[in-house]
């Protein structure tokens, strides 16, 4: 009897069929970009800019929060998520700094979904590719 799971392999091999990846994967790979390409976002506007903080300060807290969000979105459909401490953590300190709550969530979610359609775009840019 064969191993289905190499069989399995050895058919998506042979066809060529790209791995599709989920947001999760793409968030996860592309973790220091989204948070470099939030941050020169920030850089670029005004009510932000205004706020004077140090790269630590800026984003020191975007990689557990980010991870949160990873986790969230590999969870089954229906399980209920964690309160993330770091988004509390989060909220509390851009409060602190001068920021409003449509500041933080307005740039910061900008900043991701541009990260993860980029990524899902390369991966159809290889899908065609591949079957060329």
């Amino acid at each position: 009897m064969s191993d289905p799971v190499k069989s399995v392999s050895a058919t998506k091999a042979k066809s060529h069929v790209p791995k599709i990846e989920s947001v999760a994967d793409v968030l996860e790979r592309e973790l220091p970009e989204v948070i470099n390409d939030w941050l020169s976002r920030v850089d670029k506007e005004p009510d932000l800019k205004s706020i004077p903080l140090n790269f630590d300060e800026r984003t020191g807290h975007l990689p557990q929060l980010l991870h949160d969000v990873i986790a969230r979105l590999r969870l089954d459909v229906g399980t209920g998520a964690p309160i993330s401490e770091a988004a509390g953590f989060h909220g509390d300190l851009r409060y602190k700094q001068g920021y409003t709550v449509a500041m933080a969530v307005e740039h910061f979610f900008d900043a991701a979904q541009r990260r993860a359609t980029f990524g899902f775009q390369c991966a159809a840019s290889r899908r065609r590719d591949d079957s060329g």
